[in-house]
């Protein structure tokens, strides 16, 4: 929210404490800032890396698609990154990168694409 942190909004779990197991999709927004900590958080890089490994649904918004350049196999995948020009989501599996948001979403709509098609699927992390 300008040079803020931005919104608040309550958690199921702390980052150090959360496992990919428990839930069904990732969402990882732009936000240089938090981008930045995460990079440096050994356990997001274990929770990111456990959805990509069993192929959970994932949407990475602008500069969270640095994120893929830390997870082994992962940085060679289609994405889009922060400097593309275009909008439109690249989907890669149930991998969905966007550059940046959108006021129409269509991000949004290929993540759900992607967690629909895992809705009767056991995933394990």
């Amino acid at each position: 929210n300008g040079t803020g942190w931005g919104m608040s909004y309550p958690a199921d779990s702390t980052l150090s404490t959360a496992l990919a197991i428990d839930y069904d999709g990732l969402i990882v927004p732009a936000g240089k800032r938090h981008i930045d900590t995460l990079q440096n958080e050994a356990h997001a890089k274990r929770v990111l890396r456990a959805f990509l490994r069993e192929d959970m649904p994932v949407l990475l918004q602008g500069e969270a698609t640095a994120l893929l350049q830390l997870i082994d196999d992962a940085a060679d995948r289609p994405h889009a990154t922060a400097d593309d020009a275009n909008v439109a989501p690249v989907v890669d599996g149930r991998l969905v990168t966007v550059a940046t948001g959108s006021g129409e979403l269509p991000e949004l709509q290929a993540f759900d694409a992607a967690v629909g098609a895992a809705i009767d699927e056991s995933c394990a992390a």
